[in-house]
Formats: structure tokens, C-alpha cells, sequence
């Protein structure tokens, strides 16, 4: 355990207001990077759906995430967590990994007390809109890999024919494929790559989240690669050493591996998870773990 969780488990075990200072954006837009919050001690009987809560799972340090559902696990109280920016939930949160509960945000000099009864109804609606999210997020990417794995067949298919080369040449895009590191100011061409995945209303939240996440990749002494095709992004892998306070496990790893669909099956994925595991290793990583999605958990291989 850290220096910063010894003194938080001090500070809630005294009934004491804990205040810190945010960093991350996994709960994006409801807590921001560099957000004051104010965490305080309370009955675990009184967790409502839609809390913010601080806890410590096992094998990992602090994290502050919203309940989603209560849920019984072999005759166990437990919760479901997620971060409002994640695609997917956390491990089971047991009772014992909770140390208190977000009550307060600071913001710009500016106060937003979540216990006030407005703040609560919408903490408990925006927690049902999550749970729909994310079960539709979960039917259409299956639906949507169904199709992929069709039209994947069918252009294994199309490729035996002699007229494919000649289609090929005719419509091909001939601009050459390029890779880069990825700086601060490539968020408005990442949003472009990620932005079939979102309402077009949410692209300026998409590139504000994108700026605050490449921050994030250097702050974690990381890198992002792109690839591109004229000046259209077309795919981008990050890599990043975690450190042992991070909900994600420490060490060198790489993550969000994405290719936009047109550009799949093309090697572009495998050339920049390549680039990312050869700077780790000029970076001095010994063992380099890639994080990928089990459905809506992460896994680690």
C-alpha cells in the first residue's frame, strides 16, 4: 500500500473529511482532472445506486467510481461499479473494500454538493441510462462482430476471384499508410477516428476527454501512436507504465488497440502494437502486458 492510501484509511478511520485532488478521466464529464473532491465516511448500508464511492479493491490502490447495483455473490453483499467514461464495469466491490463516499466537488472555486436531493435523482438516473448503455453497447458489438465476421468471409471468398485484383486497382485509395507519435493537438483527428462510436452532438466532450487522455499517456510516462492515410487517422494503440496507484495493473502495457474497419485485416493493428512494445523496451520494460475487453471486463494478457 502507498503513502497516499496509509493516509486516507488514517483520515476516514478518524471520521474525518478526506480532500484530494482528482486525476484521471474514467469518471469524465462527472469528475474531472484536477477536481477537489471530498470523501467522507458513512453507514454501508446506506449505498444507494448512483453513489460515488471511494474504495480499494484487491491488488490495486484507491478508486472512486459510481454504484451501479447492489448484487448477492455466494450469499455476499457486493456492488457493481463503473467509471462514467468506461466501457466496462470493475470487479465485484465487497463492503471491506469501501472506505468512503464522494460528497462534495470542488470545482473552479465553485462547490457542487452531491448530497443535495437534485444531485441524487440525477446521480440515480444517469445510473440507469449506464446500465442501458452498456447492455446495448454489449448486443450491437456482438451484433456488430457478426456482421464483421460475414463480410469477412465474403471477401475471403471474393479474393479468389480474378476480377478482385482488377476492382482493386481501379478503386484502391493509393495514398501510403504512415505511423507517428501521437502529441496534444492530434485529439480533434482521434475524435475523428472514434466519432462514428459517439452522437455527433458529443464530439467537442470527445475531443475534450481525447486532450485530457493523451495528457494522461505522458503523465504515465507513455506514448500513442497513429497511423494515417493523407490526414485522415485511421488507427492509434497506446502504451503506457502504470504505476502501482492506478486501477489498471503497473507496468509497461499496451492498450486501446483501434483500426478504423475499413483499414482491418490489413496488418495496421499488429504494426502499431509493434511500435508501441519497441519503444517500452527502448523505454528499459522487461515485460510489456496487453489489456483487451472480455465483453465489458478487462482482461490482461
Amino acid at each position: 500500500m502507498n503513502e497516499f492510501m496509509e493516509l486516507s484509511e488514517e483520515v476516514l478511520s478518524r471520521a474525518l473529511n478526506l480532500r484530494f485532488r482528482m486525476k484521471g478521466t474514467s469518471m469524465f464529464p462527472t469528475l474531472q482532472d484536477d477536481d477537489i473532491i471530498i470523501i467522507k465516511k458513512f453507514d454501508i448500508s446506506n449505498i444507494h445506486n448512483g453513489d460515488i464511492i471511494f474504495f480499494r479493491p484487491p491488488f490495486h490502490e484507491g478508486v472512486t467510481h459510481r454504484v451501479i447495483r447492489k448484487v448477492d455473490v455466494k450469499g455476499r453483499q457486493a456492488f457493481i461499479t463503473k467509471g462514467d467514461f468506461c466501457p466496462f464495469f470493475d470487479g465485484y466491490v465487497y463492503p471491506e473494500h469501501i472506505l468512503g463516499r464522494v460528497v462534495a466537488i470542488e470545482r473552479k472555486g465553485k462547490s457542487i454538493n452531491l448530497d443535495k436531493k437534485t444531485t441524487m435523482l440525477k446521480a440515480a438516473f444517469y445510473t440507469r441510462i449506464i446500465c442501458f448503455q452498456v447492455g446495448v453497447y454489449s448486443v450491437l458489438r456482438g451484433l456488430r462482430n457478426r456482421i464483421y465476421k460475414l463480410l469477412g468471409v465474403l471477401l475471403r471468398l471474393s479474393q479468389r476471384l480474378k476480377i478482385y485484383d482488377f476492382f482493386i486497382t481501379l478503386f484502391a485509395d493509393t495514398k501510403p499508410i504512415t505511423y507517428r507519435l501521437a502529441s496534444h493537438d492530434d485529439a480533434p483527428l482521434l475524435a475523428q477516428l472514434y466519432s462514428a462510436y459517439y452522437w455527433p452532438a458529443r464530439t467537442r466532450l470527445l475531443i475534450r476527454y481525447l486532450q485530457q487522455y493523451l495528457k494522461d499517456v505522458s503523465r504515465n510516462q507513455g506514448y500513442c501512436f497513429l497511423s494515417q492515410k493523407g490526414n485522415r487517422v485511421i488507427g492509434s494503440v497506446a502504451v503506457q507504465n502504470f504505476s502501482s496507484d492506478e486501477l489498471i495493473q503497473s507496468g509497461w502495457t499496451v492498450c486501446s488497440p483501434f483500426v478504423n474497419w475499413r483499414y482491418r485485416g490489413m496488418g495496421i493493428e499488429n504494426k502499431l502494437v509493434e511500435l508501441a512494445k519497441q519503444k517500452a523496451k527502448e523505454q528499459g520494460a522487461v515485460e510489456i502486458k496487453m489489456a483487451q475487453f472480455d465483453k465489458t471486463h478487462l482482461t490482461f494478457s
